[in-house]
């Protein structure tokens, strides 16, 4: 069973921590993708932190560069050992 999780508390969470997670979600075009991201990495970010505050902006270390999630999109985060579905 998974447990539920608001966006805000998960993206509070992660960012203060700045560690890994994963997570599944569904792309404008409706695929289903998975990312293993990371919050707070700012070594090749041009032009200022984010693009929009209602966008996630993270790492992504499988495609090495940045990924931007729509927080409403997102089906679930892999975090601690636990999986959360989004509420």
């Amino acid at each position: 069973m998974k447990a539920k999780l608001s966006r805000n508390v998960a993206k509070a969470v992660l960012q203060k921590e700045g560690r890994i997670f994963g997570a599944t979600y569904v792309k404008k075009n409706g695929e289903t993708t998975k990312i293993n991201g990371r919050f707070g990495v700012h070594k090749f970010l041009r032009g200022g932190k984010a693009s929009s505050p209602n966008v996630w902006t993270v790492w992504d270390n499988n495609r090495k560069r940045y990924t931007a999630l729509i927080p409403e999109n997102i089906q679930t985060i892999r975090y601690g050992g636990y999986e959360y579905e989004m509420k």
